[in-house]
């Protein structure tokens, strides 16, 4: 990948970060489609990701599934990858992989260098500036498509593996403290749902 001008850089880093490009961090690809005229090549133990199984909190593996054959004909995304849908209106979707996968064109993955952290790697691409910068490198007006090469050339901060790794203990407590405030709307919401219902019932 070709090398950071001073003019892309936005803004300065911390002692021990750098700049690099995301394609410099790990491995990239885009998915494929094995052709589905060939039942051979589906119905088999590799699950096979597209779009609409990339979910908020995780990835549904169970929709659809590839053979040792149609893996032979698609693209392995092992375990610890990071998965992005970088085409149509559901560009920008993300999530890491916890088991080996194969996913369609729609997808681009990266797996990431011994000592570049999966989970940080989605945290920070899950981000509004990297969305940005996202939608910046995509083309087609009716489709937008933000291409491997396009893709893997967005520029992100790195910081050391120690602080990559304070980071996603820090966001991972983050998230579980959202996720217990979630709970206790939904339990308020719905205890005041109740009372209402009640009031109601009383008075009629």
């Amino acid at each position: 990948l070709s090398s950071i001008s001073e003019d892309e850089i936005p803004f300065k880093l911390p002692k021990g970060w750098e700049w690099v490009r995301l394609g410099n961090i790990g491995e990239t690809q885009t998915g494929t489609t094995p052709s589905t005229s060939n039942q051979l090549y589906y119905n088999g133990n590799i699950p096979f990701i597209k779009p609409a199984d990339i979910l908020p909190k995780g990835i549904d593996y169970h929709n659809e599934s590839l053979s040792e054959l149609g893996l032979s004909k698609g693209r392995l995304i092992r375990k610890g990858s990071v998965i992005m849908v970088c085409i149509g209106g559901s560009t920008g979707k993300t999530f890491y992989t916890d088991r080996d996968c194969s996913c369609n064109q729609q997808i681009n993955a990266i797996t990431g260098y011994q000592g570049i952290e999966a989970k940080f790697i989605y945290y920070f691409i899950s981000s509004p500036y990297f969305y940005n910068r996202l939608w910046e490198n995509t083309t087609g007006t009716a489709t937008p498509i933000a291409n491997k090469t396009n893709w893997e050339s967005i520029i992100i901060p790195l910081p050391p593996r120690s602080e990559q790794h304070r980071i996603v203990q820090k966001v991972d407590e983050l998230m579980a403290l959202y996720d217990e405030l979630e709970k206790h709307i939904e339990a308020t919401v719905h205890h005041s749902d109740n009372l209402m219902k009640s009031i109601i019932k009383t008075a009629i």
